[in-house]
């Protein structure tokens, strides 16, 4: 386990599309960052299906919060990959309990999609309209609005055995319409996607996508 910069970790996030814009770095102060090594799941361009349920996940200032919960299938890859050690449902640590792996992050430009049958394509990316809800939680009982988008980043996952021609796969429980430091999206932003492939119009905006909320202009 190596130790990361912060400061690189956001930026790396931001250019990649890989996961929900969040506060300023500044705000998450207690948030431990580091490069992992070996299995971890890559959801860069799934989708989720709601579950009805709730999923506890603990934000970067220590707080713990609860969203709904998404179920997201992701292809394991083996490498490097970066980890919010203390954040989502990691547990603070990069080894996960047999039979499970985490949900991270790392730059590939090409790897096994859901949208391609868990074959190899690109990082193609795609702009979806804002796709605002409202959701009441525990920790929002008077309603919070959000965005449909499936936070995943950092959050254990069970291995779900192998796709058709072989790649493995993990099922993850995310959160939907958390940011990645521990709040909701702004439900007003427009986000990218790499799910669907980059076509234009293709229903994976609508599908609790793995996304990045867009900076505000």
């Amino acid at each position: 386990m190596r130790l990361f910069n912060p400061n690189l970790f956001f930026a790396l996030l931001a250019v990649i599309f890989s996961v929900a814009h969040g506060p300023r770095v500044d705000a998450a102060p207690k948030a431990k960052i580091a490069i992992c090594e070996g299995e971890y799941a890559l959801c860069a361009s799934s989708t989720g299906a709601l579950t009805g349920k709730h999923i506890r996940v603990r934000s970067f200032s220590g707080a713990w919060q609860e969203f709904p919960e998404t179920k997201v299938m992701c292809p394991i890859l083996t490498g490097p990959s970066i980890a919010g050690l203390n954040s989502n449902t990691m547990g603070n640590k990069c080894k996960a309990p047999k039979g499970y792996v985490y949900s991270l992050f790392w730059p590939k430009l090409a790897y096994p999609q859901e949208a391609q049958n868990w074959e190899v394509a690109k990082f193609v990316p795609q702009t979806c309209a804002p796709q605002p809800t409202t959701i009441v939680t525990k920790t929002y009982p008077n309603g919070v609005a959000t965005q449909n988008i499936s936070q995943c980043w950092s959050m254990k996952c069970k291995k779900a055995g192998f796709s058709g021609n072989g790649v493995p796969l993990a099922e993850c429980s995310c959160a939907l319409g958390e940011n990645m430091t521990g709040g909701p999206i702004d439900p007003e932003t427009s986000s990218v996607t790499g799910a669907g492939n980059g076509i234009p119009g293709n229903d994976a905006c609508t599908q609790n996508p793995i996304s990045a909320a867009l900076p505000d202009n």
